[in-house]
This record gives structure tokens, sequence and C-alpha cells, in this order.
């Protein structure tokens, strides 16, 4: 299945996942008799695993191709996004763009 597969092999794994969500949850539909079509892809997206990206200097480097090919947004250019968060939890990456979930440690506060 890899063959000629230049990408990096982690895309697989995503790739894979979210196509056993969608059959899974069209299988639910379908035990329900609500299920008007067969699955589709609607949008192409792919999850990116904290192995395929990195944080440095306020900027994600994500791979593509190992050893050759990166996507790099420097973060410091949106003044919409959090500037005190601990680390990035995960990437889901779309063709029109890239959304970035922030992680932060809270103190509980008993009320």
């Amino acid at each position: 299945m890899l063959k000629n597969w230049r990408f990096a092999k982690h895309y697989v794994d995503s790739a894979i996942n979210s196509v056993i969500g969608l059959v899974k949850g069209w299988i639910q539909l379908y035990n329900k008799g609500k299920a008007k079509s067969k699955p589709k892809i609607t949008r192409k997206t792919v999850y990116v695993k904290t192995t395929l990206f990195s944080v440095k200097n306020n900027k994600i480097k994500i791979t593509i191709e190992p050893k050759k090919r990166y996507l790099e947004i420097n973060l410091a250019k949106f003044d919409y996004l959090p500037k005190d968060y601990d680390s990035i939890g995960g990437l889901v990456l779309q063709e029109d763009r890239l959304v970035i979930t922030f992680k932060k440690e809270v103190e509980l506060v008993k009320t």
C-alpha cells in the first residue's frame, strides 16, 4: 500500500482512522434506518500527529515529506491566536486552512 508513497507514513494512519469513523457513523445511521446515501468523503482533511510537527520560537513546522518538504507557519503573524498557551495539542490540516488546538493548564477552583 505504501509503494511509491513519498509523504510521511503517519498520514496513512490518519486517513485510515478517518475512513473508519466515517463508515462507523454511517453504519449507525443505516441500522437506525436514517442513512440516506452511502458514505462519502466530503472534505479532504488530515489529522497531523504530534510526531509530524514541532514548535520552536512561535513557529510550527509540519513534515510533509520526511527530510525534504515542510510546511512552516509563523504563529506570531496572527494576532487573534492565544499567546499564553502551554502546548499545542493537535493539528487538522484541510485544503484551505489549518486548525490548531492549544492546551493550557488551569488551576481548579472550588466553588
